[in-house]
């Protein structure tokens, strides 16, 4: 709480200045105010007070094993969950050369760990890297890349009033698109 009063540490020589502290719960605000004691008990009055939150700076597990599969003007991708308790959202980059930065997609919950993209280039290779994102916004390391070429797979169409007309020493056959 503000302007505490209960002593929780002590120094033993004066040119002790700095403290650590740990174990401490992120988001939580932190009061400090020092005082003084000499050799003989004299205690000074309180310093100002000084406050800080202790914040999570860990990102989050890169994600792993995303893998690729192309079909026509279309590429699936998925990969493993993470498992972090603060977990916010992974994050897709996709692009035409290597190793994209250019963030294009994201997912809202840690069970999301595929996406199917369509309307893609038949014959362009996509390249796509995820990352992981948390509750205080620190951000993994890329994972692996993948890539896949959409490719048409889409038989044609089956002809259409298939006609044949026998002739001298010939067959004709005739049909439409």
């Amino acid at each position: 709480t503000s302007n505490p009063t209960t002593p929780i540490d002590s120094t033993t020589t004066i040119t002790d200045t700095s403290k650590t502290y740990t174990g401490l719960v992120n988001g939580t605000t932190y009061f400090f105010r020092l005082a003084s004691r000499d050799s003989t008990g004299n205690l000074s009055t309180f310093s100002a007070q000084l406050s800080s939150v202790p914040l999570d700076t860990i990102p989050p597990a890169v994600p792993q094993n995303l893998t690729s599969v192309a079909g026509n003007k279309l590429i699936d991708i998925k990969w493993n969950k993470n498992a972090e308790a603060d977990f916010a959202k992974y994050i897709v980059y996709r692009g035409t050369s290597s190793n994209p930065t250019t963030p294009i997609d994201s997912t809202t919950t840690i069970s999301d760990t595929s996406k199917s993209y369509t309307g893609l280039v038949n014959g362009t290779t996509y390249f796509f890297r995820i990352t992981a994102k948390d509750s205080s916004g620190n951000i993994s390391a890329f994972s692996t890349q993948t890539s896949a070429i959409p490719l048409d797979t889409v038989p044609p169409a089956v002809p259409l009033n298939l006609a044949v007309t026998a002739g001298n020493k010939q067959v004709q056959i005739k049909w439409n698109q």
